[in-house]
């Protein structure tokens, strides 16, 4: 009677046991279909082309009304934009003139229209899925020519208030730092050492650039 009793347990434990069903469909995380058959791709990237072009309306209307404007953009920070009782000259409103005052005169001067030039590029990628220039290439080419840019101006204007704008914050401190290290005629060599490294590097400077040998054809008797 024992035998048969551990027999019977043992056939118990040898029984698999049953595991619970699980739905596949039920432990996937359904994600809309929007998101992933590229339609919020190029939502998104003719929203970046049409902000590109505020932007760039902003920014040009900033050049030509920053006079103007830079008692009401230089004495207030951005809650001036919701006072009904502040208007601007800016083609784009206050928030345009106050976005155009941030890049432009706080930020790296008239080099911020690189910027605009990489978000167009990046929208019209999203929304055509065509690319116009190499993305990557057009990053590194920008960010060195705004840096360069904005220094080069805030040194050239660093004495004319008006015009100083141009370079912006970061080209005034940026080229005043370097005087400080190397004086105006190292600020002037720097500059110009960076500028020809540069055009060699991407190969603008033609007598510099190493001419590919031509091979030499036996002539025929």
């Amino acid at each position: 009677m024992v035998k048969n009793t551990n027999q019977f347990k043992s056939g118990q434990e040898s029984k698999p046991k049953k595991e619970k069903s699980r739905d596949p469909e039920r432990s996937k995380i359904r994600v809309p279909a929007v998101l992933t058959d590229g339609r919020f791709a190029r939502v998104t990237g003719f929203f970046i082309i049409l902000l590109t072009a505020f932007l760039l309306l902003a920014f040009t209307s900033y050049l030509l009304s920053w006079r103007l404007d830079s008692s009401i953009l230089d004495n207030n920070d951005a809650s001036f934009i919701v006072d009904s009782s502040i208007s601007v000259q800016n083609w784009t409103g206050k928030i345009g003139a106050w976005m155009a005052h941030l890049f432009i005169k706080r930020g790296i001067g008239i080099s911020a229209y690189f910027i605009l030039l990489l978000m167009f590029l990046a929208g019209f990628r999203l929304t055509t899925g065509a690319r116009l220039l190499p993305f990557s290439k057009t990053l590194r080419y920008s960010v060195i020519g705004m840096l360069w840019i904005s220094v080069m101006l805030g040194f050239a204007l660093r004495n004319d208030p008006e015009l100083l704008m141009l370079g912006g914050v970061f080209g005034y401190q940026a080229s005043d730092w370097l005087i400080g290290m190397v004086g105006p005629p190292g600020t002037i060599l720097l500059l110009v050492f960076i500028l020809a490294s540069f055009l060699i590097i991407i190969n603008l400077v033609p007598f510099l650039s190493k001419k590919k040998e031509q091979p030499v054809h036996a002539e025929e008797d």
